[in-house]
């Protein structure tokens, strides 16, 4: 997972955004169990590995404050052994305004 401050609100990694480093980010699995918690590094990325196939959910245990996703939340990703998975999190200091407070839930979706 690749965590950023997207500065343009465009839901893309740009020259101009900024990645997230120290963000604790949650991995949960289809059942909604948690599956283990990382922190983003330096460059804004956390992997986990040696995950089952498989539905998961990706969650910022705690968003920058004052902050929404430009992206979609919580970030779905589905494994599939061997197979690395690439997915983003952008965040916006602005509302965006298709931002919705009832997008953001606290299980994963059925």
């Amino acid at each position: 997972l690749f965590v950023f401050f997207d500065d343009n609100e465009n839901g893309r990694y740009d020259d101009h955004d900024t990645p997230i480093s120290d963000l604790a980010i949650t991995l949960k699995d289809a059942q909604n169990i948690t599956r283990g918690v990382k922190f983003t590094d330096a460059q804004g990325r956390v992997t986990f590995s040696n995950l089952e196939e498989g539905d998961y959910y990706l969650w910022a245990l705690t968003p920058p404050l004052g902050y929404y996703p430009t992206t979609p939340y919580p970030v779905a990703v589905h494994v599939v052994p061997s197979q690395e998975v690439e997915a983003i999190l952008g965040f916006s200091s602005t509302q965006y305004y298709l931002y919705h407070p009832w997008q953001l839930r606290s299980t994963p979706p059925d």
